[in-house]
């Protein structure tokens, strides 16, 4: 089951890269792309939903996400550039848009 955003709130989505990263010890995430996409519902523009530029904070990147109507499924996903390396791990997550009194 998906988690569930009701399409009031604005909530923070945080991508953590710590575990994808343990054997890059001095690793930085130096860039990073957030992509959305409906995999279920309607939503005309879903790269609206992202409320904000994404920040990062040691090896966690963090993007508001800002749903406006019930019953769409989203899959967000987080690509990062790292430090002295070619690697570049992503991070995929789905939410659910529904009330919290239909959750």
């Amino acid at each position: 089951m998906l988690p569930v955003v009701d399409p009031t709130e604005i909530v923070p989505l945080e991508f953590d890269f710590s575990a994808l990263l343990k054997d890059y010890p001095s690793a930085t995430i130096t860039g990073q792309r957030i992509g959305i996409s409906v995999v279920s519902g309607v939503d005309d523009d879903p790269a609206s939903r992202l409320y904000g530029a994404p920040t990062v904070s040691d090896l966690v990147v963090t993007q508001w996400f800002k749903p406006i109507s019930a019953g769409v499924k989203y899959r967000i996903t987080c690509n990062v550039d790292v430090s002295g390396t070619n690697y570049r791990p992503t991070i995929a997550i789905g939410l659910t848009v529904a009330s919290r009194m239909d959750a």
